[in-house]
């Protein structure tokens, strides 16, 4: 704890609008305060520095309870920024996975027409997939699954960035 005290003449006891100051700590002999700073980057540009302090003869229990407050605290604010970029990710994976169907139903298409075009139906029956377009199909659908998986996971972890900003 930390009092202010102002440097100004005729102050009062009350708020003080000067921003001249001093410190003088209010903690002595075994209450010497242990000074506790947490820093959090959030992304690339920016980060935040959180300074508290408890009585040096704080117990572990007292000292867990105060860094589990702030880190909560810090875990909320970074929740903010977070839940921004799982929301953009999200909308990424869903666009990726639209243009691979529609690439897929378009490929599957031309295939079909490349078939009829040169003249196989009565020769060899109905239209089937060769070897290559077979295995180029079945990434297509690798990738597909790949995306809705992301896409899961990340409606999951929206959920919990959701439920701990609400719960601050």
């Amino acid at each position: 704890m930390v009092e202010k005290r102002s440097n100004r003449v005729g102050s009062g006891t009350g708020p003080v609008a000067s921003t001249a100051h001093t410190a003088t700590p209010v903690y002595t002999g075994d209450d010497i305060a242990l000074g506790i700073t947490c820093q959090l980057t959030i992304g690339d540009r920016r980060s935040i520095v959180v300074q508290t302090h408890t009585k040096q003869s704080a117990e572990p229990a007292e000292l867990n309870a105060l860094l589990d407050k702030v880190w909560l605290a810090l875990d909320r604010v970074n929740a903010r920024y977070r839940l921004k970029e799982l929301q953009l990710n999200k909308k990424l994976q869903q666009n990726q996975m639209g243009m691979i169907l529609d690439n897929n139903s378009q490929t599957r298409a031309k295939w079909a027409k490349d078939w009829e075009a040169s003249g196989a139906r009565g020769r060899r029956g109905p239209f089937a997939l060769s070897a290559t377009q077979h295995n180029t199909h079945q990434q297509q659908l690798a990738q597909i699954e790949r995306h809705k998986s992301e896409i899961t996971a990340l409606d999951t972890e929206i959920r919990d960035t959701e439920q701990l900003i609400a719960a601050g």
